[in-house]
């Protein structure tokens, strides 16, 4: 039953957002338990693996989350075993953040969660929708920033 039939038309664009976010952190953090990992670094491991290393205020510019919030998530990786952070050679006051061997085991692994759980999110749409919906979530994010 789709949430207009059951609550009525007034669902707001920001209740209908916000439920799909959190049933995303639910699912990935269940899939994650077994590797010590959540939402946050869920996300860094998967940039990570995309730029192979960042400096650690690129994490955060690129994420969109605070630098409190992305040195949480670092010092949990790095106590982990997940990244190594060091200094940057060129500035100090930078540190360069770089996967592991043991956060490269679990690359395939990530991408398989985040798969799947698009799979479940589009479900029934058609191709052409699926690339509206992206093009236009694509929209509102730059719109939010």
């Amino acid at each position: 039953m789709l949430l207009r039939e059951k609550y009525g038309e007034g669902q707001s664009l920001g209740k209908l957002i916000s439920i799909i976010h959190w049933q995303s952190r639910i699912y990935v953090e269940n899939k994650l338990k077994p590797y010590n990992l959540g939402w946050g670094e869920f996300h860094v491991l998967r940039k990570l693996y995309e730029k192979k290393e960042m400096k650690q205020n690129e994490i955060t510019d690129c994420l969109r989350i605070t630098k409190a919030t992305t040195s949480k998530v670092i010092r949990k990786l790095e106590k982990d075993g997940y990244i190594i952070r060091k200094k940057d050679r060129k500035d100090a006051r930078t540190y360069i953040i770089k996967p592991t061997r043991k956060a490269m085991k679990l690359k395939s692994r990530l991408k398989k969660i985040s798969t799947e759980w698009n799979s479940i999110l589009l479900a029934g749409f058609t191709e052409s929708e699926k690339e509206n919906i992206k093009h236009a979530l694509s929209k509102m994010a730059e719109n939010a920033r």
